[in-house]
């Protein structure tokens, strides 16, 4: 990022874009249309998220937002974009466990993509996993 990113107001008719990014610490997302973001989110992990595997926490990230933004998201397209290959397939996946099944059924109903974006292009939501979030006394 070169220059400050300006929020702008969001445009039902246009496809959002949900940039997110799971790091060790927390979860970082950008809520975006064309390019531009229309909100930012972060949230710390619990102790329990901080020591499961990747394939588990990324699914959560991606729940926890579309239930966060899910009057934007509801009735309207979205893409995921993710820097973990194996999520692309996952409607595909055989569920093997119940971590897996229970993060899988919230999406249901959703018109989503999810497409292979690489870790470097990803600034924003990187930015945003990495750091603890803002607490309101």
């Amino acid at each position: 990022m070169t220059k400050a990113p300006i929020l702008v107001l969001l445009n039902f008719s246009l496809p959002f874009v949900l940039e997110t990014n799971t790091s060790r610490l927390a979860m970082g997302v950008v809520l975006m249309q064309q390019g531009h973001p229309i909100a930012f989110f972060n949230k710390l992990f619990g102790p329990r998220m901080k020591s499961t595997f990747t394939y588990i926490c990324k699914p959560h990230t991606n729940t926890t937002v579309v239930r966060k933004w899910r009057q934007y998201l509801l009735g309207h397209q979205f893409t995921i974009p993710t820097n973990h290959k194996s999520l692309k397939d996952l409607m595909s996946w055989v569920i093997q466990t119940p971590e897996q099944q229970f993060y899988l059924t919230k999406l249901f109903g959703y018109d989503y993509l999810i497409q292979y974006k690489s870790g470097k292009s990803n600034v924003m939501a990187d930015a945003l996993s990495r750091i603890e979030p803002i607490l309101a006394n």
